[in-house]
């Protein structure tokens, strides 16, 4: 999934500089933002690849809406294919709500995640927030 924020109106009519980067115009201090739900089992589960190239600052919120604790991992990688483990492990209980953001920048990002303690499965929710600023 790509993450920008283009607007085409703005494309071949640039006259502020610090709001463009190809002659496409990027709204300043923007967000970008998704709600997605996940099933979490006892066996690691990932989401998909955000590119957060176009993005300045980003981070997740998740909830665990299940019976019981979900351990997840913040994951990046420059090109989708090599992976490394950013930050984790986060425990979230049952009905708990965490605030999550890696520490190191990458081009993409996802998260890694699974049950600790039961095979049951899990409803998490995880919100993605991403703010552009370029100027």
């Amino acid at each position: 999934m790509r993450i920008k924020q283009y607007n085409p109106i703005y494309k071949n009519d640039c006259k502020r500089s610090c709001m463009c980067r190809n002659n496409e115009y990027i709204k300043d201090f923007g967000y970008e933002d998704f709600v997605k739900n996940y099933m979490s089992s006892g066996q690691y589960r990932c989401t998909d690849w955000l590119d957060c190239s176009a993005l300045s600052k980003y981070y997740y919120f998740v909830k665990n809406s299940g019976s019981g604790d979900v351990e997840m991992f913040i994951e990046i990688s420059p090109g989708g294919s090599m992976t490394f483990e950013d930050s984790g492990p986060y425990v979230i209980s049952p009905d708990e709500v965490s605030y999550v953001h890696p520490m190191r920048e990458s081009r993409y990002l996802r998260l890694k995640y699974k049950n600790l303690s039961s095979e049951n499965p899990n409803l998490i929710t995880v919100w993605f927030q991403g703010k552009n600023n370029y100027c």
